[in-house]
C-alpha cells in the first residue's frame, strides 16, 4: 500500500484551517438529510428528481460520516495544544478566512495578518512584548499542529 503524504497533508490543512465552516456545512447537511429522497412517487419521470434516490442517500450519508469522524478528529487535536498554539490556530484560521474571501492580498498573505495578531494577543495575555514570529516559526508551528492531527486522524480511521 502507498500512502501519499501530500495527500494526507492537504486534506489534513484543510480541515484544520476551514473546521467551522464544514462544521457548520456538516450540521445545516446532517438536518436535511431527513428529507432526503422524500418525495412522492407517481411512477412519472421527472426532470428534477433523482435517479436513484437510495443511492444519493447512501452516498450522502458516506459523506455525512467523513465529515463527523474529521470533525471529531480536530477537535481532539486541539484539545492537545497549547494555550498559545491554540491562539496561532485560531488567527491562522482567521487569515486564511480573510484570504479566501480576498480580503487579504500578498504571498503569502496569512503571514503578517498573522504575525501583528499573534503579538498583539501575547502583549494583552501576557503583559509584555515579543518579536514578531517568522514565517518559518510559524510554519514549523503548522506543521506541528498538522502532524498531530494526522496521526489521530489516522487512528481514528479518517484517513
Amino acid at each position: 500500500m502507498i500512502i501519499d503524504i501530500d495527500k494526507q497533508n492537504k486534506t489534513a490543512m484543510k480541515w484544520i484551517l476551514n473546521y467551522y465552516e464544514f462544521k457548520q456545512a456538516y450540521a445545516e447537511r446532517s438536518a436535511q438529510f431527513s428529507t432526503l429522497g422524500a418525495t412522492n412517487y407517481d411512477g412519472m419521470p421527472h426532470g428534477t428528481s433523482v435517479g436513484n434516490p437510495c443511492a444519493n442517500k447512501t452516498m450522502t450519508l458516506l459523506d455525512l460520516e467523513e465529515s463527523r469522524k474529521w470533525i471529531m478528529v480536530i477537535e481532539k487535536a486541539e484539545q492537545t495544544l497549547s494555550e498559545k498554539s491554540r491562539k496561532y490556530l485560531e488567527i491562522r484560521r482567521d487569515a486564511a478566512s480573510q484570504i479566501s474571501n480576498g480580503k487579504t492580498m500578498g504571498r503569502p498573505g496569512w503571514v503578517d495578518y498573522t504575525q501583528v495578531k499573534y503579538v498583539e494577543w501575547f502583549k494583552y495575555r501576557y503583559g509584555r512584548e515579543i518579536d514578531a514570529p517568522t514565517k518559518g516559526t510559524m510554519t514549523e508551528w503548522m506543521r506541528k499542529i498538522m502532524d498531530v492531527t494526522i496521526r489521530i486522524a489516522i487512528k481514528d480511521g479518517a484517513l
